[in-house]
């Protein structure tokens, strides 16, 4: 191993604290796509449960008129707004079940992506760590010669 791998490192400290950063934005992109889609859900199938409700809400009066009761009468009207309640305590938890999960799914994107930038950088310091080593092993020395800079030769550089 030479001064030759000195670059090699850099260039290899370099793609890899940018795939660090990547990788943490693209865990955010789909964590927040897959929170759009899980909050969709919730709202698709409160959208059904209250279709549902509706329909039930209708076949109990229907039953109701059918048997020769009213729909005012107190015993129909309570079964229905019995139903109608159930109904809407359901489609409430379809729609807070998809808005939290879709919540934490952004969190967890956001987590995602503030580890992102901090791998990078770790990855930039230890990289750099290395790559300077590397330098003072077999390119160069270290600041503080005769006018604390030299070339990779070992000669001063003049001032």
């Amino acid at each position: 191993m030479g001064a030759a791998a000195v670059p090699l490192m850099v260039a290899s400290t370099a793609l890899n604290s940018y795939g660090a950063y990547k990788k943490g934005q693209d865990q955010q992109t789909a964590d927040n796509y897959n929170a759009g889609q899980t909050e969709a859900s919730g709202q698709i199938a409160a959208l059904n449960q209250d279709k549902n409700t509706s329909l039930m809400v209708s076949r109990a009066r229907a039953v109701a008129a059918a048997s020769g009761g009213s729909a005012t009468d107190d015993t129909v009207s309570n079964i229905m707004a019995r139903i109608a309640g159930e109904g809407q305590y359901r489609a409430d938890t379809d729609r807070y079940q998809g808005a939290s999960q879709g919540q934490a799914l952004r969190y967890h994107g956001q987590q995602a992506e503030k580890a992102g930038e901090l791998n990078a950088i770790g990855t930039l310091i230890g990289g750099s760590a290395k790559a300077y080593s590397m330098y003072s092993k077999y390119g160069g020395s270290t600041p503080g010669g005769k006018d604390g800079y030299s070339m990779p030769n070992g000669e001063s550089v003049p001032s």
